[in-house]
């Protein structure tokens, strides 16, 4: 390519000061990068070779993490603390929205890659009282069905995860609907797309885009798998003055603000920037199906990387197999 049009996009897609996450991890950049290049490699080779469904992406302790996607998706989800006042407050809209934009933000505080998981794979366990279950329905596009609770408040979700390579960004679009019910009210969102820069060259950073609808739902989980429009929603859009901007009327009041930043509700401040990634040591499960008891993430575990792989490119093939059978 043009030395002079490589410039011009890195330009184009460097951080500047009106917004966005810059993801610092260089460690990981430098690995990912290094597996992007090779599996493009792969691609062209595999399609020569009448081959395309067999590029697979390889594990690497820099850049994988020993979870399967389904157990980082329920950690975006639980946060304790914050479901306590959840729990306690009697006007909830405002601390409804503060849990919508910490999800946000929680899904992507790690840029470690999980484990893709395999259909009729399934993750179970609890923590601090929340009970968790999660379930590998549909390969393509991956989708999960999943859900967390106790007595008084569940969290129910059924998202798919698609990921767009451009020239040199990345976008994740993460399709599906989720609602919180909590003292018999039911709060319903879905996920904007985010937007990664950097993919090949240049800072690595990126930013939500687009939109997600919320809603005051009453849907029940038959009704949120089958991926519902909700009546008298509202929009949040993301993006406009700043990268990280946020907006919207939500019941009359405006919602103003930046994600990583500070975001009002009129002039009432619902949420304030807080990245941790969220982890919790998940309880042992004895079902065969979940996913902890993978082979290949075990090998992985143990450091065990070209075991692992082997093990993996063996569970991929025997799921084409097994896709064959029921097509």
């Amino acid at each position: 390519m043009n030395e002079d049009i490589l410039k011009e996009i890195e330009k184009q897609e460097e951080p500047r000061d009106d917004g966005g996450f810059k993801l610092q991890d260089d460690k990981v950049t430098k690995a990912q990068r290094k597996i992007a290049l090779q599996y493009l490699l792969d691609l062209g080779r595999n399609i020569f070779g009448g081959k395309l469904s067999h590029t697979s992406i390889k594990l690497n302790l820099d850049v994988c993490v020993d979870k399967s996607q389904l157990q980082v998706l329920s950690e975006h989800l639980l946060m304790p603390d914050l479901f306590k006042q959840i729990k306690m407050q009697k006007d909830k809209l405002n601390i409804l929205l503060q849990f919508f934009f910490q999800v946000l933000v929680n899904s992507i505080a790690d840029q470690h890659k999980p484990f893709n998981p395999m259909i009729g794979e399934t993750f179970q366990s609890e923590f601090d009282g929340y009970q968790i279950y999660a379930e590998h329905i549909i390969n393509h596009p991956p989708t999960s069905l999943y859900v967390i609770k106790d007595d008084q408040l569940e969290i129910a979700g059924c998202g798919s995860l698609d990921a767009q390579v451009f020239m040199n960004h990345v976008d994740v679009v993460r399709q599906g609907f989720n609602q919180i019910q909590v003292n018999g009210i039911k709060f319903g969102f879905t996920f904007p797309t985010f937007r990664t820069f950097g993919l090949f060259f240049g800072n690595r950073w990126g930013c939500f885009i687009g939109k997600s609808q919320l809603c005051f739902s009453n849907l029940s989980l038959s009704q949120i798998i089958e991926q519902p429009q909700c009546k008298d929603q509202f929009i949040v859009k993301f993006g406009g003055q700043f990268r990280d901007s946020v907006s919207g009327e939500v019941f009359g009041k405006q919602l103003s603000g930046r994600l990583g930043q500070v975001i009002w509700l009129d002039d009432v401040e619902i949420y304030h920037f807080s990245q941790k990634a969220p982890n919790f040591k998940a309880k042992q499960c004895k079902t065969f199906s979940d996913s902890r008891k993978r082979p290949d993430l075990i090998s992985f575990q143990k450091q065990q990387i070209e075991t692992a792989n082997l093990q993996k490119v063996e569970k991929e093939e025997q799921q084409r197999q097994d896709r064959k059978l029921r097509s």
